[in-house]
């Protein structure tokens, strides 16, 4: 009998969840668009995560405008196994990747020629805020929650309420806390972060969107890559797309991939985690489906808070 897996995609009751700044800043902030890449089998998810930010900062006591750090609570399904810094580009080769036959971006194409002779060089990505370390609690559910609150409260920062979390907490999931940095002692007002690694056990492709509320008309993208074939059909629900989806027309043979074909960042990104991880070692030269899910001007007050997506393998 053959084994049916669920996949799902929780884009859960929508909370309050943002940048965190240490207690006696006044400040406002938004998350414009958020990137994910997710590599899943059976079991184990290996996903990349990063975000552009933009931060309104006062602290009257320091006459301040600007912070050298922040945090930043995500909820994941289950405890995380570890954790390392990742790269922009790995989002700019997914992105290429998905683009459908056809599609070109006239500029790009007219600079290439220009420089097909010429020694290409990758602009380097300057971060308003590089990861600096991870919090992970290793419980799950209403222990993992206290465990997150009283690191934050060590650190002198604000608690996380109770009511914004509830659904993770029902629901038995983990969290954890991000330290973002800047460089030079000023978080930019606006700005990258660098992407960061995150390896957990899961028994279905899992990720929170909603915890982007309060940054109305943002912008998401997530990638998964992944033996399964995906029913996309109730995307559109709750305001989510595909290119397929925008215009059948579109249709990528892509859809069917192989890791190699993914360009340089995707392939390292892999190659770490088959060293680390013996069910992937055998992937990189199947064929696995890889989709390219995204969402414009995203308003989370207009969902309904009770939706969950479910991504069914066909």
């Amino acid at each position: 009998m053959k084994k049916i897996v669920l996949l799902a995609i929780l884009f859960s009751s929508i909370i309050m969840a943002k940048p965190l700044l240490k207690n006696g800043y006044d400040y406002k902030s938004t998350i414009e668009k958020n990137n994910a890449f997710i590599l899943y089998l059976v079991g184990s998810m290996e996903m990349v995560f990063g975000f552009d930010y933009q931060l309104e900062i006062k602290n009257k006591e320091k006459n301040m405008k600007t912070t050298d750090e922040f945090y930043f609570l995500l909820p994941i399904p289950n405890p995380l196994k570890n954790w390392s810094k990742s790269e922009q580009e790995i989002f700019n080769n997914l992105e290429k990747a998905t683009k459908p036959e056809g599609m070109s971006d006239s500029k790009t194409d007219k600079n290439s020629k220009k420089n097909s002779s010429k020694k290409v060089v990758k602009p380097v990505i300057k971060y308003g805020a590089k990861v600096q370390d991870v919090f992970k609690s290793e419980f799950i559910g209403q222990k993992a929650f206290d465990d997150v609150n009283k690191f934050l409260k060590e650190k002198n920062y604000p608690e996380a309420s109770f009511d914004d979390y509830k659904y993770y907490i029902d629901r038995k999931w983990s969290f954890i806390v991000i330290q973002y940095k800047a460089e030079k002692n000023a978080i930019l007002a606006k700005g990258t972060v660098e992407p960061i690694y995150l390896s957990l056990d899961a028994d279905m492709v899992s990720f929170a969107l909603r915890v982007f509320k309060g940054s109305e008309n943002f912008k998401t993208s997530v990638y998964i890559l992944s033996q399964f074939d995906l029913d996309l059909s109730d995307l559109t629900k709750i305001s989510l797309t595909t290119v397929e989806l925008e215009n059948p027309k579109l249709s990528q043979q892509n859809r069917v991939t192989i890791i190699t074909e993914l360009g340089d960042s995707v392939i390292s990104f892999y190659d770490k985690i088959a060293q680390e991880n013996e069910i992937f070692k055998d992937m990189e030269n199947n064929n696995l489906r890889l989709y390219h899910i995204y969402g414009k001007d995203l308003d989370l007050s207009k969902w309904d808070s009770s939706s969950d997506l479910s991504l069914n393998n066909k």
